[in-house]
């Protein structure tokens, strides 16, 4: 762990959809949403106050509470407050972040010193996927994804609340980041949209790096690769491009694995029929098909989804507890680079999941486990949590 000191940065980072500030030597401290504990006081306080629709003993068979007395009686009794995004703001101790209920989402504007938020919006049809908050102005550009998963930007005023639409169209936009120097600039990721015969979304593309200036509307690809997807891009106090790259693998499957899925197909529809009829008989006979071993009932394994891609977390979590000196939860392809004016790319960090830069130019990136500073010895986190964004404040 590092010691105290100026060369410490200090950030803000989402493990398992909590928020945490790191600085110093001192433990992470969690940072709670007001809005969120406030919306959780009142979903508890409508439990209770329902509570007796759901007593008795008709909480068997086709009659329970639930039908009889709507979902009302059903409900959970919380409603489950999750950080998805993080990104510093203009002012010390200024953050904005995307908090998602279990019904809707919004962006909020957060002061660390203070412990003072402001709720800029909250709508049901908000599904975010990144945020950048402009250093010469203040405004933010919000990735935001619609119902058919495709991602647009939209530029925000904290101020004013006005939100105006900045991309449309077939792109995939996710990720975006604004220049430190160059005024109403942003990088952001961006890829092609695969549809079928009727119009459905199959797959998208690789993922390549585009910047745009939206007040101009100025366009520009700076990255792209039909063997790679380029993620998360930043620019550095220097206006180097960094990103994460890993190999492209959407849409595409070998002969083997063709075969291997034409052989297994009719085991899966099987296991599909048994967990359907399982799912009935516990719904009305409150009893499992499925057979238990000496452990009782087996819990799912917990995943992870990493920039669309999903990882086996408790794989990753057991073999770090039994002492394995090598755990990580991508693998070693997706790397952190940097590429300079001349367009040559420099590999600066291995088995990357999320990294961020600091106002002053310090890098600091994430590989799901243990957060490190660039060139340090020692990370500046290690062991208790699983990281899935940061930010440096």
């Amino acid at each position: 762990m590092w010691r105290r000191g100026v060369d410490t940065p200090r950030f803000v980072f989402i493990a398992e959809g909590k928020l945490f500030l790191h600085e110093g030597a001192s433990a992470p401290r969690e940072i709670e949403s007001p809005f969120a504990n406030a919306a959780m006081a009142r979903a508890e306080e409508r439990q209770n106050r329902h509570a007796w629709k759901a007593g008795g003993a008709e909480d068997q068979g086709p009659f329970t509470a639930r039908n009889v007395w709507g979902r009302q009686a059903g409900a959970s009794r919380e409603d489950h407050p999750v950080f998805r995004h993080v990104t510093r703001g203009t002012k010390p101790g200024e953050i904005f972040y995307v908090l998602s209920m279990t019904a809707s989402s919004g962006v909020f504007r957060y002061n660390l010193e203070t412990g003072e938020e402001q709720r800029l919006f909250h709508r049901e049809d908000f599904h975010a996927s990144g945020l950048t908050c402009s250093p010469q102005d203040g405004r933010l550009v919000v990735a935001s994804r619609g119902q058919d998963r495709i991602g647009d930007l939209e530029l925000v005023d904290p101020e004013s609340r006005r939100r105006d639409r900045v991309t449309d169209g077939e792109g995939h936009d996710a990720f975006p980041s604004h220049h430190p120097t160059k005024p109403h600039t942003v990088c952001f990721q961006s890829a092609g949209v695969g549809r079928n015969a009727e119009g459905e979304l199959v797959a998208f593309g690789p993922a390549a790096v585009l910047a745009l200036n939206y007040d101009t509307g100025a366009l520009e690809t700076l990255l792209e690769d039909d063997a790679h997807d380029f993620l998360v891009p930043r620019f550095d106090t220097e206006g180097r491009l960094l990103c994460i790259r890993r190999p492209y693998a959407a849409g595409r499957i070998g002969f083997r694995a063709g075969v291997q899925a034409f052989v297994l197909a009719p085991f899966h529809f099987i296991e599909a029929v048994i967990g359907f009829c399982d799912a009935f008989t516990r719904l009305f006979a409150r009893r499992s098909l499925r057979p238990v071993g000496p452990g009782g009932p087996q819990e799912s394994r917990r995943r992870l989804t990493i920039h669309d891609t999903a990882v086996e977390l408790e794989r990753a979590l057991h073999r770090r507890a039994r002492g394995a000196k090598e755990v990580h939860l991508v693998p070693e392809s997706w790397t952190l680079v940097r590429r300079d004016a001349t367009g040559s790319i420099a590999e600066l960090a291995r088995h990357v999941t999320a990294f961020d830069l600091g106002a002053d130019g310090s890098l600091v990136y994430t590989d799901g486990l243990s957060v490190w500073r660039q060139g340090a010895e020692r990370p500046l986190l290690r062991d208790g949590f699983v990281v899935q964004e940061l930010a440096v404040v």
